[in-house]
């Protein structure tokens, strides 16, 4: 059951929700008032389809690990930073299936990144051995393939949790971290939306952590407002531009998290 009004909450979210990235609508900047240089290209792997940013092997610079889903030629690709914005690739990591939503996050508090990606019905995580390599996949199973994955907090106990959306089966996942770079069984919560992002944020001020869902399918981003020890209230629903496909969230102004959402 979508809870679409309620008081307080209700209001909070439509407040959030103002941040609907804006940056195609502004003019082009003159070349004296540009943010960015030139783009620059680095090879990956065939068909990168996510990426992500930390460092792998100790040496303060910022690396990459960039997730490939060629059908017949789908790895994990390490790209070490120089330090002055270019990359070299250094590692292929072969994975089961195809890999999406690729992160690096520290979950055996060992403060090494590791590395945790979706891969087939499950999520596989492979822990950072410091010097850029890392050891054998371990697997933790999920309900169905999914394609959209974040870390998050939700039970507050300071170990890195995982909340998987999975869109066709309208629910979202959660695996919770045991401190070791393992996890417990998933818990799915209903989200009744076909949601194919998902990000984690306290959107209510109340000191836990909740979690968004862009729902392509109802126009809509979805909401499960949490408790703080795992488990979620009711989903609540905000509505959004047409078909919205990412959601994010920030502070964008210092006084309260705001949702920012990519229609299509």
């Amino acid at each position: 059951m979508v809870n679409t009004g309620n008081s307080i909450r209700s209001t909070l979210v439509m407040k959030m929700a103002i941040a609907c990235l804006m940056v195609s609508c502004l003019p082009a900047p003159s070349s004296a008032d540009r943010l960015f240089e030139a783009r620059q290209e680095f090879a990956a792997g065939i068909e990168p389809d996510s990426v992500a940013i930390g460092d792998l092997d100790g040496d303060g610079v910022a690396d990459l690990a960039v997730a490939n889903v060629d059908y017949y030629e789908y790895d994990l690709t390490i790209h070490k930073g120089r330090g002055d914005g270019t990359f070299v690739p250094v590692l292929s990591l072969p994975t089961d299936y195809q890999p999406y939503s690729i992160k690096i996050l520290d979950l055996n508090d060992d403060h090494i990144n590791d590395l945790a990606y979706l891969c087939g019905y499950s999520v596989a995580v492979r822990l950072g051995n410091g010097d850029g390599s890392f050891g054998q996949a371990m697997d933790f199973l999920v309900t169905t393939d999914s394609d959209s994955m974040t870390p998050c907090d939700v039970n507050g106990d300071g170990r890195a949790d995982l909340a998987v959306v999975h869109r066709d089966q309208r629910r979202v996942g959660i695996l919770l971290g045991l401190g070791d770079g393992t996890f417990e069984g998933e818990v799915t919560f209903d989200i009744d939306a076909g949601s194919g992002s998902v990000a984690v944020g306290d959107l209510d001020g109340d000191g836990h952590e909740d979690l968004v869902m862009a729902d392509i399918n109802g126009d809509a981003v979805s909401i499960l407002f949490g408790r703080g020890n795992g488990f979620f209230d009711d989903v609540s629903s905000q509505a959004t531009g047409y078909e919205p496909v990412d959601v994010d969230v920030g502070d964008l102004n210092g006084v309260l998290t705001k949702l920012g959402f990519a229609d299509a």
